[in-house]
């Protein structure tokens, strides 16, 4: 039996999350193209007779980020400098990971200067849990 391609195994990967997530090829995000990316969102809450009385609510969010690679490493692992943006910082912050969030944009408050006081005002509402 022939080893698959590293292309054939991120089209099975995506193909096998197709059923439960919506699934997207060449996907840019960072200023990067990803060859593939599955986001899937779910909420459930249950109530007590009538709407108004409602017992409990979740939401579920997953970004999922398929790429390839010949040789997976600890290091790249742990780099969690490759990919910052606001879109991460917002989807951190969205899954209630403060710090996340917080880490991120000041990432990118080094990164961009010229927006340094936007990111400083963001990073002062969150750490004073102020709704953005």
């Amino acid at each position: 039996m022939a080893l698959a391609g590293r292309g054939e195994v991120i089209e099975r990967l995506l193909a096998a999350h197709e059923a439960w997530f919506d699934v997207e090829r060449d996907h840019d995000f960072a200023g990067r193209t990803f060859p593939g990316y599955a986001e899937f969102h779910s909420s459930v809450s249950q109530y007590v007779l009538v709407k108004r009385a409602k017992l409990w609510e979740a939401a579920s969010h997953e970004h999922l980020f398929f790429w390839d690679t010949p040789r997976l490493t600890a290091a790249e692992l742990d780099d969690d400098d490759e990919i910052v943006s606001e879109e991460l910082a917002e989807i951190y912050l969205a899954q209630g990971l403060r710090d996340k969030s917080v880490a991120i944009y000041r990432k990118l408050s080094l990164r961009n200067p010229e927006k340094s006081v936007y990111f400083a005002e963001l990073i002062g509402k969150i750490e004073n849990n102020i709704k953005i």
